[in-house]
């Protein structure tokens, strides 16, 4: 078998898609991806509904983030950092 590429940008339009299923988050204002050793590290700035538990919401797209972008990709994710950048009154 040969060998294959996901980009960089395909893997964030992963990213920002599992991000916005998550309940509470309004939007992924920015995402960024950097390689790390054998693995990758995620940035995440997200708005979250007011209202809704900031640390719960962050935890919850934090699991969902590692969990599914391993899980599509087969990619390690070492760490997923969720920035609260805004809250969104809906």
């Amino acid at each position: 078998m040969g060998k294959y590429t996901i980009s960089d940008k395909v893997i964030i339009q992963i990213i920002n898609n599992i991000g916005t299923e998550v309940d509470g988050v309004d939007k992924i204002i920015k995402t960024r991806v950097t390689e790390i050793g054998k693995g990758i590290k995620v940035d995440v700035d997200v708005c979250i509904e007011l209202g809704k538990q900031i640390v719960d919401v962050s935890e919850e797209v934090q699991k969902s983030i590692k969990t599914n972008l391993e899980k599509m990709t087969h990619l390690n994710v070492h760490t997923v950092n969720v920035y609260v950048k805004m809250l969104i009154k809906k």
